[in-house]
């Protein structure tokens, strides 16, 4: 969907008003993200919820796709790469 949508609409800013800034303007303000306190909790926060995410799907899809699927232990697998490559792709 991202794709598509970076394909369907275009920047909507003005040329004039554009940065265009090299590396070290990203890294210099990578170093003023990483001591803000503010922006640090709710990164914090965004990564246990996507932890908690993971452990949940990592430890709860084996039991979805045997009982109730009634898939064996192979299928399962397919099931289980599959995806991760979706998760790997999004």
């Amino acid at each position: 969907m991202l794709l598509i949508g970076s394909v369907l609409f275009r920047e909507s800013l003005p040329t004039e008003q554009r940065v265009a800034r090299g590396i070290q303007e990203a890294i210099k303000n990578y170093k003023t993200l990483l001591k803000d306190k503010a922006f640090l909790g709710q990164c914090g926060i965004q990564c246990f919820a996507f932890w908690c995410l993971l452990f949940v799907t990592l430890v709860g899809h084996p039991l979805c796709i045997k009982i109730f699927f009634g898939l064996d232990a192979q299928q399962f697998s397919y099931i289980f790469g599959i995806n991760s490559c979706g998760i790997i792709f999004v």
